[in-house]
């Protein structure tokens, strides 16, 4: 797989939405694990999102690829979460089994 395009003004920050109803239309891995090392390599933050209620879920493929992931983008934590992760703070932040965090450490108390 190739991928070329041409851009005046390059993206630094990039929001992938993911999650699928079924394995058959899970792109995951078909695509976003050949896209986010390319993004990455061109100096794009890059975040993975999906809804809470993605039957299928694209974490564990952008796990692989060292992104932070947002497994619950359509509740207000997960938005919160997908604007730290934008800025820099990486973790698995989610409800799902697949999340290491709830909330961004950086909210935490102290």
């Amino acid at each position: 797989m190739e991928f070329a395009a041409t851009c005046e003004t390059p993206c630094s920050l990039i929001v992938l939405a993911g999650g699928a109803a079924s394995s058959k239309s899970n792109l995951a891995q078909a695509m976003d694990a050949f896209l986010v090392p390319e993004l990455i390599k061109h100096g794009a933050v890059v975040v993975g999102c999906e809804r809470s209620d993605a039957k299928v879920s694209y974490v564990p493929t952008w796990h692989k690829c060292g992104i932070a992931t947002v497994d619950n983008a359509d509740k207000a934590m997960g938005q919160i979460s997908l604007i730290y992760a934008l800025c820099g703070e990486t973790a698995t932040f989610g409800t799902k089994e697949t999340a290491d965090r709830l909330i961004p450490k950086s909210l935490e108390a102290p």
